[in-house]
């Protein structure tokens, strides 16, 4: 299963288990490349408050999808407060070859 974790590198910090936390800030956003148009959208409530089943609706799979749609457009934690705003959802080809380029 595709996660953003696999395609960041490991960071300095360790987790309980002694093991190497990701390192958000090594994921290059700057590197995706939009090959084709991105579909706008305008966020509901539902939206807000079930993201997940938005994402799996959209794209057909949750996880991966859902953190880059996120980071992609600037959000870093999905609240109330953006409800009636309008989201970009890049190709799932885009992200897909995003995905395969970083690994």
């Amino acid at each position: 299963m595709k996660n953003e974790y696999l395609i960041m590198k490991d960071s300095v910090n360790l987790d309980s288990n002694g093991l190497l936390l990701p390192d958000v800030m090594t994921l290059d956003l700057f590197e995706f490349k939009y090959t084709k148009a991105s579909s706008r959208y305008k966020l509901t409530e539902k939206d807000i408050y079930r993201f997940d089943q938005f994402i799996l609706s959209f794209y057909g799979e949750v996880s991966y999808y859902q953190s880059m749609v996120l980071l992609l457009n600037d959000i870093p934690f999905l609240t109330t407060d953006y409800i009636g705003q309008y989201i970009f959802l890049p190709d799932k080809s885009d992200l897909d070859n995003f995905y395969l380029e970083q690994i």
